[in-house]
């Protein structure tokens, strides 16, 4: 799905700069994580009865300008 139903707004203490996002395919679990202060943001679990493919949109802009563009970093270890 494109959206989950019901929609949930999240307020965090901090605004995280980089997020992670885990996908457990066998246990249904997605979940994503404020990476600097290592600290859990939400978790949700899922049939995923097809291939699932990433899809990630922090919100709307405001008044059409683009106050903090998403990038996507490579994971390193």
């Amino acid at each position: 799905a494109f959206r989950g139903d019901p929609s949930n707004n999240l307020m965090v203490n901090t605004r995280p700069s980089r997020i992670g996002i885990y996908v457990d395919c066998d246990k249904g679990l997605v979940s994503f994580y404020n990476v600097e202060a290592k600290l859990l943001i939400y978790s949700f679990t899922g049939n995923f009865l097809d291939t699932i493919h990433p899809f990630f949109s922090p919100c709307t802009n405001k008044s059409g300008q683009n106050e903090a563009p998403v990038i996507i970093c490579p994971v390193s270890e």
